[in-house]
C-alpha cells in the first residue's frame, strides 16, 4: 500500500510539472521574422516592420509611412507578383516567417509646351528643359506644377487661378532648384491669380522652387486682378520674388480688390557645425556649418538678403589646452526659420615636441639665455620646456657632452613627445 501511495504522488508530482512547462511555454509566444521588401521605397523613421508574435499579429507600414519619388504606394503583396488582395496587417492566427513586396504605381506628368493653354483638373505638369510660353495659362480645377532641377520655366502671360481653382507649385529632384519666371504679364492681369475680370483669386500654394513674378498694372503679383480679392496664398518653401507694378500689393488684393489669406510658413532648416581641429599654442581656427533642408536633406542657401548671423551663431566651449569641445549652434530669434542644431566638436592636439625644440631648449640653456629659449630654470640641471614638460640632466652631445630629456608633468596633455636623436 504503501508503495502505491509513493507512487501515485510521484505521478501527482510528474503531472504538476508537466502542466507548468505547458504553461510556461504558452506564457512565451514565439517570435517570427518579417521582411518587407521596399522596391525602392523608403520606410519611414519607426514604422518599418521586423518581425512579429505569433497568436497577436501586426500591422504593417500604411502609405503614409513609405514613400518613393514619383510612385504612388499600392499596397503590401505576398508574393512579387501581387497577385491577390493587398495585406494590411499579421493577422493573430498567423505562424512563421513572411514576407511581404511593396506595389508602386507611377505618377503620370504632363508636359507643359510653348501651346499649352490649361491646367486641367488633378494633373500634375513638369517640364524636360528650359520652356517659355507666351500664352496666359488657366487652371481648370485643382493642378500642380512641378519645376525640375535646373530648368526654368517662362510664363510670360502668368496664369489664372480664379475662384475655388487651385494650383500647387513645387519642386521635383534632389537640389530643388527649379525656376518658375512670369514678368510680362497684361494689365489688370496678376501673375498668378485672378485676371482682369472681377472674379477673385483662388487657392495658390508654394512649397519650392525659385519663383520671380512681376504682376500686370493695378494687379498683384500673386493674388487679385484689377478688381480681385487676393483669395488664400500659402507659402511654406522656396525663394519667392514678387513684385507690383502701381496701385496693388505685390501679394495680396488687386487695385479694387481686398487683401489676402496669406500665410508664409517659416522655413524647417538644419543647421550643422562643421568640426574643426588646431595644435596647442595655435590661434583658434574659424567656425563653420552647413545648412540642409530639414524635410529633403537637400543642402540649402539662405536668401541673398538675409544674414548668416540673423538665423544663427557658433561657438566653441571655453579653453585653449589640449582637448576637445563642443562647437555649439544657436538660433537667433528669427521668424522665417525653424531651426533644428547640430553641434560639432573642436579638437585641439596637443603640440608634437621635436628633436629641434630639445636641442634648441639644451642650446639656449646651456648659454643660459632663457629669454631667447622661451622657458625659465627650475633648478641647476633642469629646464622645464614650456610648461615643464622636459628636464635636463646633462648637456647636449654636439658641444661634447650628452643631453636626457625626461617626460615631465604634461605628457598628454598640451605636448606630445616626436622624434628626436
Amino acid at each position: 500500500m504503501k508503495n502505491r501511495n509513493k507512487t501515485a504522488i510521484l505521478l501527482s508530482i510528474i503531472l504538476i510539472l508537466a502542466a507548468g512547462a505547458i504553461i510556461s511555454c504558452s506564457q512565451d509566444p514565439k517570435t517570427s521574422k518579417v521582411t518587407l521588401v521596399t522596391n525602392g521605397g523608403t520606410i519611414a523613421t519607426g514604422k518599418d516592420v521586423t518581425g512579429y508574435l505569433e497568436g497577436k499579429g501586426v500591422s504593417l507600414p500604411l502609405s503614409s509611412d513609405i514613400s518613393r519619388d514619383g510612385y504612388t504606394f499600392a499596397g503590401w503583396y505576398d508574393n512579387p507578383d501581387f497577385t491577390g488582395n493587398p495585406v494590411t496587417a499579421i493577422g493573430s492566427d498567423a505562424t512563421g516567417d513572411k514576407t511581404f513586396y511593396a506595389r508602386w504605381e507611377e505618377i503620370l506628368y504632363y508636359y507643359i509646351t510653348s501651346d499649352t493653354t490649361t491646367l486641367e483638373k488633378g494633373r500634375r505638369y513638369t517640364i524636360s528643359s528650359d520652356v517659355t510660353n507666351t500664352n496666359r495659362l488657366t487652371v481648370d480645377g485643382s493642378a500642380t506644377i512641378l519645376l525640375p532641377d535646373g530648368f526654368t520655366l517662362t510664363l510670360g502671360k502668368g496664369i489664372t487661378v480664379s475662384g475655388s481653382n487651385a494650383l500647387v507649385i513645387d519642386t521635383i529632384g534632389d537640389n530643388s532648384t527649379g525656376a518658375l519666371t512670369i514678368r510680362e504679364v497684361d494689365s489688370h492681369n496678376a501673375g498668378i491669380g485672378g485676371d482682369g475680370t472681377d472674379s477673385a483669386c483662388g487657392i495658390i500654394t508654394i512649397k519650392g522652387g525659385t519663383i520671380d513674378i512681376l504682376g500686370g498694372t493695378d494687379a498683384a503679383a500673386i493674388g487679385g486682378g484689377y478688381r480681385g480679392n487676393g483669395g488664400t496664398i500659402t507659402i511654406t518653401g522656396g525663394t519667392v520674388n514678387a513684385e507690383s507694378r502701381t496701385s496693388a500689393a505685390a501679394i495680396g488684393g488687386g487695385y479694387q480688390g481686398n487683401g489676402a489669406n496669406l500665410t508664409i510658413n517659416a522655413k524647417a532648416i538644419t543647421i550643422t557645425a562643421v568640426d574643426k581641429e588646431s595644435y596647442f599654442g595655435s590661434d583658434i581656427v574659424g567656425l563653420t556649418a552647413t545648412i540642409t533642408d530639414t524635410a529633403t536633406g537637400d543642402p540649402y542657401v539662405l536668401p541673398n538678403n538675409v544674414d548668416e548671423s540673423w538665423v544663427y551663431t557658433l561657438s566653441k566651449a571655453a579653453g585653449n589646452n589640449a582637448g576637445t569641445y563642443t562647437i555649439t549652434v544657436e538660433e537667433e530669434i528669427n521668424a522665417n526659420f525653424t531651426v533644428t542644431p547640430v553641434n560639432g566638436t573642436y579638437t585641439i592636439h596637443p603640440y608634437v615636441i621635436t628633436g629641434d625644440d630639445m636641442a634648441n631648449a639644451a642650446i639656449k640653456a646651456s648659454a643660459a639665455d632663457e629669454a631667447d629659449a622661451g622657458f625659465t630654470y627650475d633648478g641647476d640641471n633642469s629646464v622645464p620646456y614650456k610648461n615643464k614638460l622636459y628636464t635636463i640632466s646633462a648637456t647636449l652631445t654636439k658641444f661634447g657632452k650628452t643631453v636626457t630629456f625626461t617626460l615631465g608633468d604634461n605628457t598628454g596633455k598640451n605636448y606630445a613627445e616626436g622624434g628626436y636623436v
